[in-house]
C-alpha cells in the first residue's frame, strides 16, 4: 500500500534566531483578500494616533544662566559638548549627556556675548562681545593634587567608579574647595615662586600654541588641571597645576564690538563682524584683511563647511553679501524687502544656504543665482531670528520671536512641527545637535533648552521587533498622508492662543493683499504686465562685484 506524506522543510519554516519574527505565509491576490486596502488604512490611522499620542519633545531644560542666552555653539567633532553665551558676559559649557554646566567663566566680557564658535579639531574656542574683544578660552577644570593623587590611587586599586564627566568635575569642584577652606584656616599660602610660574605660563603657551596648530580629537574638556580627561571621564595621566580665576588664552582688540565669529573648517584662521568683516589670524594680533561693501553694521558671518573659503553675512542694511578668501575680496551683493538675522550653510549641498528674515519668513537660496529664492518656507507669525541645518540637510530648524521653535523639511514651504513651552520666551538662537537626534534652543528666560528633533522618538535602546514596528508605521504614515483622516491627526498641534490670533490676522492680511492685488490687475491699463513670481518678491536687487 502506498501512503502519501506531507514534506515541510524544517528551516523554511521555523525562525532561526528567537529574535526574528515569525514565518507567516500571504496570498497576496487582492480576490483572497478583499479588504487589505481597509485593513492597511485602518493601521495608519492608528499608526498616526500613536504618532501623536507619544509626542513629547521637552527632554530638558539646562538652567545657570541668570539673564537671556543669545548665542550658541556646538564643537563639530564633540557630540556631548555645547557653548552659551548670555547677555551678562557669562560663558556656559554643557555636557548634554549629564545636562550640568561643566565649565563656567563669568564675566567673560563686559556686556553682552555676541558669538561663541568652537575650534575646529582643538579643546579651544572662540568668543565675541560689546567690549571690542576677541578672546580665546581652553576650558581647565581646577582640581587639587590630592583630587587628581586619590583620582590614581582608586584607579590603581580598580576602585575607580564610573562617574559622568559633570559628577568628576563637581566632585573635584568640592575638594578644591575644601583644601581652600582648610588652607585659610591654617594661614598657609600655596604659592608657586616666580620663576616657577613663569616656566609654568611659558609651558602652557607653548602647548596651546601646539594644540592649535596641530588639533586634537579629544573634545573641549579633554585636558583639565591637575588630571587628563576626555569627555567620556577617562584618565590618561597627571600633571601639576595651579588655581586662579579662569582667564582666556588669548585677546585680540578690535576698532568697534563685534556682532558675531566663525572659524575656518581648515585653516588657522577666524572672521568677525562688526562695520566690516574682518579676517584675523591666531599668531597675530591684528586682522590680515578686512572686507567691506557698504557702511552698515554687520549681524552674522558664516563659512561655508565644503566650500571653505566662501562666507556669507547679513546687515542692518537688509543685504546678504558673500566673501571669496581666496580673492580677498565680495562677490555678490542681494538686497531684501526686510532685514535677514541668521544665515546657515547646507552642509550636504555646497552651494545652498538659508536666511532668516524679519518678515516671518525663511529663504532658501543658491548662490550661482541669487535673482531667486528656490524655497520659500512659511508658519512664524513674527521674525525669525535664528536658523540651523541638520547634520543630514534635509531638515532646518528656526527660533522666532514669536516664542515658537519650528522644523522645515528642505523640500516643504509649511513646518512638520512647531516646539513651545509656558516659560519660553522669545528664541534667540537654536541649533541641530551633531547627531541630528535633537535640538538645542536658547531663549531670553535664561534657560538652554534640548527637544526631541523627532517628537514621538523613543529615547534609550529598543529591540528589534519594535524597530520594526515604528518603521513599518512610518511607511504607512508616509503612504496615506493624504487622505483626510491621517492628515488631520497629524496635523493637529495645540498652539498657542498669541500665536493662533496672530496667524488668524495674519492669513486675513494676506488674503486681503492678494484680493487687492487681483483687483489692480482687473483694473490695470495692462493687464498683461510683467508679473513678479512669489520667488523674486523679496529681492530687491542684486549686484555683482
Amino acid at each position: 500500500m502506498k501512503v502519501k506524506t506531507i514534506s515541510r522543510s524544517v528551516q523554511e519554516h521555523s525562525r532561526s534566531r528567537a529574535s526574528d519574527n515569525h514565518v507567516m505565509r500571504r496570498n497576496i491576490t487582492t480576490t483572497h483578500n478583499p479588504f487589505q486596502r481597509a485593513r492597511e488604512y485602518v493601521r495608519a490611522v492608528n499608526a498616526a494616533k500613536i504618532d501623536r499620542m507619544f509626542a513629547k519633545p521637552f527632554v530638558a531644560a539646562l538652567d545657570g544662566h541668570v539673564d537671556g542666552v543669545y548665542c550658541l555653539a556646538k564643537h563639530p567633532w564633540d557630540l556631548n559638548a555645547v557653548i552659551s553665551g548670555s547677555a551678562d558676559g557669562e560663558i556656559r559649557i554643557w555636557d548634554l549627556a549629564s545636562q550640568q554646566s561643566v565649565w563656567t567663566a563669568q564675566q567673560a566680557h563686559q556686556g553682552m556675548v555676541r558669538g561663541t564658535c568652537a575650534i575646529p579639531k582643538s579643546r579651544r574656542f572662540l568668543s565675541v562681545g560689546n567690549d571690542r574683544l576677541v578672546k580665546v578660552w581652553h576650558p581647565e577644570q581646577e582640581m587639587t593634587d590630592s583630587a587628581a593623587h586619590r583620582s590614581s590611587d582608586n584607579a590603581g586599586k580598580g576602585k575607580q567608579s564610573r562617574l559622568s564627566f559633570a559628577e568628576r568635575a563637581r566632585l573635584a569642584a568640592l575638594e578644591a574647595q575644601e583644601d581652600n577652606d582648610s588652607n585659610d584656616e591654617s594661614g598657609d599660602e600655596r604659592l608657586l615662586g616666580d620663576s616657577d610660574r613663569e616656566a609654568e605660563e611659558k609651558e602652557m603657551n607653548d602647548e596651546d600654541q601646539a594644540l592649535y596648530q596641530y588639533g586634537s580629537q579629544q573634545g573641549f574638556l579633554g585636558k583639565t588641571r591637575g588630571l587628563v580627561r576626555n569627555w567620556d571621564g577617562t584618565q590618561t595621566g597627571i600633571e601639576r597645576h595651579r588655581l586662579g580665576a579662569v582667564q582666556p588664552v588669548a585677546t585680540f582688540q578690535g576698532e568697534d564690538s563685534f556682532s558675531a565669529v566663525d572659524h575656518h573648517r581648515n585653516q588657522s584662521v577666524f572672521a568677525t563682524s562688526s562695520s566690516v568683516i574682518s579676517i584675523w589670524d591666531i599668531n597675530r594680533s591684528q586682522p590680515i584683511k578686512t572686507m567691506e561693501w557698504g557702511a552698515d553694521t554687520i549681524n552674522t558671518v558664516k563659512f561655508n563647511q565644503t566650500e571653505v573659503d566662501i562666507l556669507a553675512s547679513c546687515g542692518t542694511d537688509r543685504t546678504i553679501i558673500l566673501y571669496d578668501l581666496r580673492t580677498q575680496s565680495p562677490l555678490t551683493k542681494v538686497v531684501t524687502s526686510l532685514k535677514t538675522n541668521a544665515i546657515s550653510w547646507n552642509p550636504m549641498e555646497a552651494f545652498t544656504f538659508a536666511a532668516a528674515n524679519e518678515d516671518h519668513n525663511v529663504y532658501l537660496f543658491d548662490m550661482r543665482n541669487l535673482s531667486r529664492s528656490t524655497r520659500i518656507m512659511k508658519g512664524h507669525v513674527s521674525a525669525v531670528l535664528d536658523v540651523d541645518y541638520s547634520p543630514t540637510g534635509e531638515e532646518l530648524v528656526t527660533g522666532s520671536y514669536d516664542r515658537t521653535i519650528r522644523i522645515f523639511s528642505k523640500n516643504d514651504h509649511l513646518s512638520r512641527d512647531m516646539y513651545h513651552g509656558r516659560r519660553m520666551q522669545r528664541v534667540f538662537c537654536v541649533k541641530y545637535t551633531m547627531d541630528d537626534n535633537f535640538i538645542l534652543s536658547g531663549s531670553d528666560d535664561g534657560n538652554v533648552r534640548i527637544w526631541k528633533a523627532r517628537a514621538s522618538q523613543k529615547l534609550g535602546p529598543i529591540r528589534n521587533k519594535e524597530k520594526s514596528k515604528q518603521e513599518y508605521n512610518e511607511k504607512l504614515r508616509n503612504r496615506y498622508k493624504h487622505l483626510p483622516e491621517v492628515r488631520r491627526v497629524l496635523n493637529n498641534r495645540s498652539v498657542p492662543s498669541s500665536v493662533s490670533k496672530a496667524l488668524n490676522k495674519k492669513l486675513t492680511m494676506l488674503k486681503s493683499e492678494k484680493r487687492r492685488e487681483e483687483n489692480r490687475k482687473i483694473y490695470a491699463k495692462n493687464p498683461d504686465g510683467e508679473h513678479k513670481s512669489e520667488y523674486k518678491k523679496s529681492i530687491i536687487q542684486v549686484t555683482h562685484k
